[in-house]
């Protein structure tokens, strides 16, 4: 099923580091995630970008950043944009940044 989510994450545990993609401006990127910042898992393929839906709101492929987070860092859009859209966003790989 990873590919359906972007990556493998069934073996990520609490400390388990996982690889994310993060699209926003370039100036806005400064090489680092922000708590709060939505995700996606595995890397900033054009896969990725499709499914975070960057593209909509004129983010540029380049405009990405991959960073490796501790799994437990990752929370559910669930807890933000309700069961039903949440759970289709957590199934495609979208994720919430929580340090």
């Amino acid at each position: 099923m990873g590919w359906l989510v972007g990556t493998s994450v069934a073996a990520a545990g609490e400390g388990a580091m996982v690889t994310v993609a993060h699209w926003n401006t370039a100036a806005n990127l400064a090489n680092r995630l922000r708590a709060g910042s939505w995700v996606m898992l595995g890397g900033a393929t054009w896969r990725n970008r499709l499914m975070a839906g960057v593209a909509q709101v004129g983010y540029k492929y380049g405009d990405s950043l991959t960073a490796q987070v501790r799994a437990c860092e990752l929370v559910s859009p669930i807890t933000k944009e309700g069961w039903i859209l949440g759970s289709s966003k957590h199934i495609i790989g979208q994720r919430i940044y929580q340090p």
